[in-house]
């Protein structure tokens, strides 16, 4: 980080840079595995199985889901002066957020659990089948990703670094 700190360049730019390339990726690996899902389909099966419009919309509701957690991680580690902390932390905070939302699903009187997990908005199921629309999750997804990003942008502009 120190190197990257002494060339010309805003904190605000290296951030924005990280970002960028963190969602970009996101987007590659979520844009190959769905087309190689489409290639695999092609030469190993005589009909199709999948229904292209409900899976390519699980994909991408999947897609901002990623981007969603991406969002408290990217924060974490510019708010956090130490790697294993950011990273403990992220990993803490997706577990316990897939733990509620599993433990929601199994015990009646803990379904209100699942208000506190990102992992509730995205039923891939009820999306494969038409059943559920996928913009109300995409856009709270996208929502919580615009503001956690801006906010370590932020964090991380304002912060000192112990180099």
């Amino acid at each position: 980080m120190a190197y990257l700190l002494a060339t010309p360049t805003t904190r605000v730019q290296i951030a924005f840079t990280q970002a960028t390339v963190l969602l970009g990726s996101l987007v590659l690996i979520t844009g190959t595995a769905t087309l190689f899902t489409f290639i695999g389909q092609a030469i190993f099966l005589t009909e199709p199985a999948i229904h292209t419009g409900s899976f390519l919309l699980m994909n991408a509701t999947g897609l901002f889901l990623f981007f969603a957690i991406s969002s408290y991680c990217f924060l974490f580690s510019a708010i956090l002066n130490d790697d294993k902390k950011a990273i403990g932390l992220s990993t803490i905070v997706t577990v316990l957020m897939y733990a509620f939302d599993l433990i929601g699903k199994l015990a009646v009187d803990f379904e209100w659990l699942r208000n506190l997990s990102l992992f509730s908005a995205f039923n891939p199921s009820e999306l494969a089948r038409g059943e559920t629309s996928a913009i109300t999750s995409m856009v709270l997804y996208l929502s919580i990703t615009i503001v956690l990003y801006s906010l370590a942008i932020v964090s991380f502009k304002e912060r000192d670094l112990p180099l």
